[in-house]
């Protein structure tokens, strides 16, 4: 499904912002995949699907943490800055927003 084109933009947007920095690592949850990924089909005709997220850990003492990452093509875990965790969360929200939307 492509999306109409205010919400394309929106997303473009958000992409924009995205800074992949070091390499990436595949994290425990993402074995088999996450389907909470955008497909994105860029005009050269590449594609790659991505998302944001926030992976919860739970500490040796007890307390959770939450650590953000942008992920590709369901197993490429690049970890985000700290001061990227309000831009995971936009576009996590946004995702839902538009999975919600389509897929009723």
């Amino acid at each position: 499904m492509e999306l109409a084109g205010g919400e394309r933009q929106k997303v473009i947007e958000q992409l924009l912002e995205v800074r992949l920095i070091g390499g990436w690592t595949v994290l425990d949850v993402l074995n088999g995949g996450t389907t909470m990924m955008y497909h994105i089909v860029l005009t050269d005709g590449r594609e790659f699907d991505f998302c944001a997220l926030l992976y919860h850990k739970t500490r040796p003492n007890g307390t959770l943490r939450s650590y953000p990452y942008f992920i590709i093509n369901g197993i490429r875990a690049y970890e985000a800055s700290k001061s990227d965790m309000e831009l995971v969360e936009q576009i996590d929200a946004y995702w839902k927003k538009l999975s919600d939307q389509y897929f009723k």
